[in-house]
């Protein structure tokens, strides 16, 4: 079995498939974690400006915290 390259190859690739999916799912999630703290930046703007009501903006920043804790 070890004399035989292939059978190392392939486990190789197998193994850099598995590696490159997981950066791809870190990633995603470090991107969910930017728009949610982007999300919540603009909320917080708005609630400024009187276009939230607090109940409003409680709902939302809750839910956004819970987005960001989940990709995390």
């Amino acid at each position: 079995m070890l004399k035989d390259d292939s059978w190392l190859q392939t486990q190789l690739g197998e193994e850099q498939n598995r590696l490159n999916d997981k950066d791809k799912l870190i990633q995603l999630e470090e991107n969910k974690i930017k728009q949610a703290k982007q999300k919540l930046s603009r909320i917080q703007d708005g609630w400024e400006k009187g276009i939230y009501t607090e109940a409003e903006l409680g709902v939302k920043v809750k839910e956004l915290r819970q987005t960001i804790t989940n990709a995390e």
